[in-house]
């Protein structure tokens, strides 16, 4: 693995699979220990909801350049969460007009049999500093 991982057209491109794997209902929840804290925090009422509003805040991160908003390590890390299969994690924050402020959001990308993306959710809530 090359430290200069992940490139910009990586960076990109993981928003697009993200967008394409929702928009064919090939998601799913990853580790749900965060989940209600995540909901509660970015007013989210269920998963339905977050399954609405994230191609809405995927396109905020397309729109505001993706490797801008890029907030994951180089190169990504490996997820330790047994539901996320030691896939990569992508991670991005920007400020999103959809959830009235600063939003992290942490997904997998897996790829089927099919060749077609799957949607791991990891994370989101409002992006905070490292030391806090």
């Amino acid at each position: 693995m090359s430290p200069s991982r992940p490139s910009n057209p990586e960076i990109h491109a993981k928003v697009e699979q993200a967008l394409a794997a929702i928009a064919a209902g090939k998601c799913q929840i990853g580790p749900v220990h965060h989940l209600s804290d995540d909901f509660d925090e970015c007013s989210i009422y269920d998963e339905d909801d977050l399954w609405g509003k994230l191609p809405i805040l995927l396109q905020e991160i397309k729109a505001e350049n993706p490797v801008m908003c890029y907030a994951g390590t180089c190169p990504p890390m490996t997820a330790e969460e047994p539901s996320l299969d030691g896939l990569e994690l992508w991670a991005y924050h920007w400020n999103s007009d959809c959830l009235n402020g600063r939003v992290y959001l942490k997904f997998c990308i897996k790829f089927g049999r099919d060749g077609k993306p799957n949607y791991l959710h990891a994370r989101i809530h409002p992006d905070r500093p490292f030391n806090e």
